[in-house]
């Protein structure tokens, strides 16, 4: 309760009164028009002829939006609310996950600290100050959640409904760029399942393909608008971001420390592009800060004597006492 005061508290209370959205600026200004324009094939543009609308994965979100307008908040307030409710939503999310996934084997102080981190770190800071990202990242602990609850009840159609929900919700804006790259957390939940818990490949099989079947089916509505418009996407995406720009900064190093996200080493004459993040950048404070958790998990797994001693104990390296 502690924790989840003091983050509404940094989150509303930062920058008091002053209107900074993480995405379209309609989206929080006018949701019910941003609503309605995503189920319209073609609408207004600065051009004054109008364009396609390929935004159909934004539906969800501007129903939520709409919903927290629509209880009085201001546009300012609007956004604070909506990030405040995916950053607790992530938070009991990871709690939940672990506590299935790891049982007794979870300390109780590993989960709290693993739960502050999933949602204080530089990756959230940064990259998520950005709801196409930040709400597929809040989502992914109740979507691995419903995956691991699958691979224990294989039989079940249950959990790979809940799985697709959970897909669901995390939208397709961006056209599911998102969300499509966290479903390559699902390998090493498969390889859990078949070599710690020893499920057999059958049943895990029968897992997947019907979480896909599911996530396809509800998914539906914004999986053909990305592909009709992956043409459009392919010629702008060719030109403002190039895959050889964008992998100069993914350094190990900086993706140990949750960075490594290209806008943040960008600038335009004198103006970075993220100026409010630089300090992960020039403090030596900050610097070393961020470089402790990934040196706390190396030297809590110690070398083979440790780690193997954890695993014989039935505990994860970086969970034991």
């Amino acid at each position: 309760m502690i924790g989840a005061l003091v983050l509404a508290a940094a989150v509303i209370g930062t920058r008091w009164g002053v209107f900074t959205p993480d995405t379209r600026p309609d989206l929080y200004q006018n949701p019910g028009g941003f609503l309605r324009s995503t189920v319209q094939a073609w609408v207004g543009g600065s051009s004054g002829l109008g364009q396609g609308n390929f935004n159909a994965g934004a539906a969800p979100v501007a129903a939520v939006v709409w919903v927290i307008r629509t209880l009085g908040a201001p546009a300012w307030m609007a956004v604070r609310v909506w990030r405040l409710a995916l950053l607790l939503l992530g938070a009991w999310g990871i709690r939940r996950y672990l506590g299935a996934l790891m049982g007794r084997r979870l300390s109780v102080g590993a989960r709290v600290l693993a739960t502050v981190f999933w949602v204080v770190n530089p990756y959230v800071i940064v990259a998520g100050s950005t709801t196409p990202i930040l709400l597929p990242y809040a989502l992914l602990p109740w979507t691995m959640l419903a995956f691991l609850r699958a691979t224990r009840s294989p039989r079940s159609w249950r959990w790979p409904a809940l799985f697709a929900l959970a897909f669901f919700a995390q939208t397709g804006l961006n056209a599911g760029v998102v969300p499509f790259f966290q479903l390559l957390a699902l390998p090493a939940q498969v390889a859990f399942a078949r070599w710690v818990e020893g499920r057999s490949w059958r049943d895990l099989l029968r897992v997947v393909v019907r979480c896909g079947a599911f996530c396809v089916a509800v998914s539906l509505y914004w999986l053909l608008p990305s592909l009709l418009a992956s043409g459009t996407g392919a010629g702008i995406a060719a030109v403002t971001e190039r895959p050889v720009d964008v992998a100069r900064t993914s350094s190990y190093a900086e993706t140990a420390r949750g960075l490594g996200n290209w806008p943040l080493y960008g600038r335009a004459g004198d103006r970075e592009f993220l100026g409010d993040y630089t300090i992960y950048l020039t403090s030596p404070i900050v610097l070393l800060c961020t470089f402790l958790v990934p040196v706390l998990v190396g030297t809590r797994s110690g070398g083979p004597g440790r780690a193997s001693g954890c695993w014989s104990s039935g505990c994860w390296p970086w969970a034991c006492p």
